[in-house]
């Protein structure tokens, strides 16, 4: 489950009470930083929570984005990039560190140390349905 690499998880198990899925996620955004070797990934989840929070409901938000702070990064890959870029996101640890595996439209490949959800947050998404919100 990748909620359980994050440094802190309150935050998405607070608003989910399952583990959305990471698969053909689109992404928005990453992000290089040389402080501390980070990479930022900013994308939407697929799956809205059972019930959306308050402030969520009344702004009619239909879309779920997190960035997540990878950091102390090593051994990059990356091939490709475009406009509009579906990926899967898969997370494994080992005695080397977090092996982050970003593939679909494009590749990125890296080692972390370990991972923060830097942001959630929820906007409307104008090229979705506002009947795939949940109830309220």
């Amino acid at each position: 489950m990748w909620t359980d690499y994050l440094q802190n998880n309150r935050s998405i198990k607070a608003i989910y009470d399952f583990e959305p899925s990471l698969q053909n996620i689109e992404v928005h955004e990453l992000s290089f930083k040389r402080d501390g070797s980070s990479i930022y990934v900013r994308l939407d989840l697929n799956e809205l929570p059972k019930t959306l929070p308050k402030k969520w409901q009344i702004g009619k938000f239909n879309t779920v984005q997190l960035t997540f702070d990878f950091f102390e990064v090593s051994e990059i890959s990356m091939n490709g990039w475009g406009n509009k870029i579906k990926a899967t996101i898969s997370l494994e640890s080992d005695e080397k560190g977090l092996h982050v595996n970003i593939n679909g439209d494009f590749s990125l490949n890296f080692i972390a140390a370990g991972v923060d959800l830097n942001c959630i947050s929820a906007y409307c998404d104008s090229l979705k349905e506002h009947s795939e919100q949940p109830e309220a």
